[in-house]
């Protein structure tokens, strides 16, 4: 038996369309979620650029301290750093303290500097919130590409060094007027800010090289007789070490001849903190090892 035909009326309900209102209906109910998701998204974005703003300056600033681990140089630039630019494609801002910018810093402190002619004012304050012998300052411009760290320049009257003023992220200021960088003094403050002090360094990098006898004889340094094949002395940055030679375990000193820092400094042309000396006083001739 064949199936019975559906009623006209039936198959008119069963095939009809969205009418405008029901369309109107979803079409709000779209625009209301995708209102509320919208600024939801752009802020977690935001937050994820700053988060990576944030990241690339601290692995920036670990570069130039890494560097000048390894070759006691601060650099002058960012040439030997892997990471240059932020998530914004923005260059870093890099202002080495120009007291130490290019030079060894063992040899910078054996001359008895110790100012690196760079500060850095928190808030604004070079009074209470000065904080004084900064190597460097690395710094991304932040989002809105608009650079609000100003130019190292004297700030508070002291000759000895150079000041940088910095403010809490949202400040609404800008220090930086030199074009084609746009000044908007409306801006609201976002650089991201990293700064290493010299003390800082200084804990990480040895300043000792020690001197071996490699004279072909006995030698005589701080009353003590030293063999051939011997260390003599781990020689500081802000020492000098008196070497004669000697005939009767110090007592009868000969000829002598005075080592100072800057001198091993030369002779370590590897920079492994290791030197010789090849001839016997007085020439005590000094040669990487």
């Amino acid at each position: 038996m064949l199936p019975a035909k559906m009623p006209f009326y039936m198959k008119s309900q069963n095939n009809r369309g969205f009418t405008l209102i029901e369309l109107s209906i979803v079409l709000v109910i779209l625009g209301l979620i995708l209102g509320t998701i919208a600024p939801l998204f752009t802020t977690l974005t935001k937050k994820s650029k700053l988060s990576d703003g944030k990241q690339v300056v601290t692995t920036a600033r670990n570069e130039i301290k890494g560097d000048l681990i390894r070759t006691r140089v601060l650099p002058a630039n960012l040439s030997n750093v892997g990471h240059t630019m932020d998530p914004w494609q923005n260059n870093l801002v890099y202002l080495p303290a120009p007291n130490m910018a290019g030079k060894d810093i063992c040899n910078w402190l054996a001359t008895g500097s110790n100012q690196t002619g760079l500060a850095i004012c928190l808030d604004g304050d070079c009074t209470a919130n000065k904080k004084a012998n900064i190597a460097f300052i690395i710094a991304s411009i932040g989002s809105n590409f608009n650079r609000q760290t100003e130019t190292p320049a004297n700030r508070d009257g002291d000759s000895s060094d150079l000041e940088v003023r910095t403010y809490s992220y949202g400040t609404t200021i800008d220090r930086y007027t030199t074009a084609p960088d746009p000044n908007r003094a409306t801006d609201q403050y976002d650089d991201i800010i990293h700064y290493v002090t010299a003390d800082e360094l200084l804990q990480q990098i040895s300043c000792t090289i020690k001197i071996n006898n490699q004279s072909g004889q006995t030698v005589c340094s701080g009353g003590t007789a030293i063999p051939d094949k011997v260390d003599v002395t781990a020689l500081q940055y802000n020492q000098t070490v008196t070497i004669g030679g000697t005939l009767d375990n110090c007592v009868t000193i000969g000829s002598s001849c005075q080592l100072t820092y800057q001198n091993a400094q030369l002779a370590d042309t590897a920079r492994n903190g290791m030197v010789q000396i090849t001839s016997p006083p007085p020439g005590c001739n000094l040669m990487d090892m």
